[in-house]
């Protein structure tokens, strides 16, 4: 028997008969930031977003523990032949728990950015629109507990858009959106399904969905046309891509258990 809800595990394991198991699957949920906002243009607000909560509390918090949290768009189970992609990389690929350790003032590093826009620098003054992933309970909580993690850390206003899971797509198909959750399951075992998902032109999360624009798309896309291969220089390639674009944009949420 398999279960996600929470309450049912809960009476399930109460009855001293099962055993559980956590096991990581390789579809990430992650932020989606629109890089076209007025203030997610800029990548220290981005990455002030992205530190300024902590991954494992968020999966003890509303998901009972239930998760496993992963620190860029590749996680731990993706594999390169015989090894896994963060083998071959020597773990370079979380980048946003090196961002958490270099960051230690998410909320002044907001700021920065801020001036660096010639913003008003009172974090007060801007308001973040949040797109919930339908109106569940669970995608309440998490739009609350979002909320509360970066109003209270930044000192920002997240206006919280409850809304219908094929609501929240078509606004992100329009790119009618601030920050949204969204996920992928690959089709295989392999770098490529997860980082072409971000092909700034014919990937399903393309630059006209994620508001990405300048130079970084174009050595993204040469990056992802290396040739496939097991060698860890083919690898660090993908990783390279990978850091080009996933440090700019969706913040990794966390891979649920099952």
């Amino acid at each position: 028997i398999g279960t996600t809800d929470a309450n049912w595990g809960k009476t399930i394991e109460e009855q001293g008969e099962s055993e559980s198991y956590q096991v990581p699957d390789s579809a990430p949920e992650f932020f989606m930031l629109n890089a076209a906002n007025e203030y997610l243009c800029n990548e220290k607000i981005r990455q002030a977003l992205s530190v300024a909560y902590d991954r494992q509390e968020m999966i003890d918090t509303l998901r009972n523990g239930k998760g496993v949290p992963i620190y860029s768009m590749m996680p731990d189970t993706i594999q390169v032949g015989e090894k896994t992609y963060t083998e071959l990389v020597g773990g370079k690929n979380h980048f946003v728990q090196e961002l958490q350790d270099e960051i230690k003032d998410p909320k002044a590093l907001l700021i920065e950015g801020l001036k660096e826009l010639g913003k008003d620098p009172d974090p007060s003054k801007v308001t973040i629109r949040y797109a919930s992933r339908g109106t569940s309970e669970v995608s309440k909580k998490i739009a609350e507990w979002m909320k509360q993690q970066w109003e209270s850390v930044l000192g920002i206003n997240i206006e919280i858009d409850m809304m219908e899971w094929n609501i929240m797509w078509d606004k992100i198909d329009a790119g009618d959106y601030d920050i949204a959750t969204a996920g992928w399951g690959p089709y295989y075992n392999e770098p490529s399904a997860l980082l072409q998902l971000f092909d700034p032109d014919n990937g399903y999360f393309n630059a006209e969905k994620t508001g990405w624009s300048g130079e970084d798309p174009k050595k993204y896309q040469e990056l992802l046309n290396t040739e496939d291969g097991e060698e860890l220089e083919e690898a660090a390639a993908r990783e390279r891509a990978e850091a080009a674009r996933i440090k700019r944009e969706p913040m990794t949420k966390n891979v649920s258990g099952k």
